[in-house]
């Protein structure tokens, strides 16, 4: 006959956790709170699971599905292989409303970005950004038109301005969201009336 068993150990603590191996009683897995799972090292919490699911990494309150901190927070990805093929960041959307669901993406919506903030003394603001967006309508398997734009926050703003774009035919746009609206102009710049909207230095020595 099956037999469940279900074993109840004190929650413990960083520096004493529930469960540890051998004599190394300042490292293991404890729960520090009602439905959170903790783990530590030497008697410190390094890693929280909390009740959602978020898993935090040198914080005890992730706000996001991954969150890390610290005060030497790099990310480092090596791939060694003999090969052209390089360490990858895939970053996926999709419009399905449940985990797992493959749900076809919609012209302008945003598939991946990339957010450059500053503290500002009570949290943090953007001041720079990196969009990846759907150009136009996609279209089912090996269809999937796709723009990036680049975004800086100007002085005393905190809201990010769009820059520059990259179209999904490759046109390139700088201040302007209109490209292409000459034959054959791959580059489209504008400028108030009063600007350079191109300025070119040569050294003739």
């Amino acid at each position: 006959f099956p037999v469940t068993i279900q074993v109840n150990l004190a929650a413990g603590t960083a520096a004493a956790p529930a469960i540890c191996a051998g004599n190394d009683v300042n490292t293991g897995i404890f729960s520090p709170a009602a439905d959170n799972i903790g783990i530590a090292t030497n008697g410190a919490e390094r890693v929280r699971i909390d009740n959602s699911g978020n898993v935090g990494i040198g914080i005890t309150a992730p706000g996001f599905t991954l969150d890390v901190q610290s005060t030497t927070a790099n990310l480092v990805a090596t791939r060694f292989s003999a090969d052209t093929n390089p360490s990858q960041l895939i970053l996926r959307k999709s419009r399905g409303a449940s985990v797992g669901t493959n749900t076809i993406v919609s012209a302008n919506d945003s598939v991946g970005g990339l957010h450059f903030q500053g503290a500002n003394g009570t949290g943090f603001t953007d001041a720079a950004g990196i969009l990846a967006e759907v150009d136009t309508t996609p279209g089912a398997s090996n269809d999937m038109p796709g723009r990036l734009r680049f975004l800086t926050t100007p002085d005393a703003s905190g809201t990010p301005t769009e820059r520059m774009r990259i179209d999904n035919a490759g046109l390139v746009g700088i201040n302007t969201t209109t490209l292409g609206g000459v034959a054959d102009s791959h580059l489209t710049i504008t400028g108030s009336s009063n600007s350079r909207a191109v300025l070119v230095y040569r050294d003739w020595e």
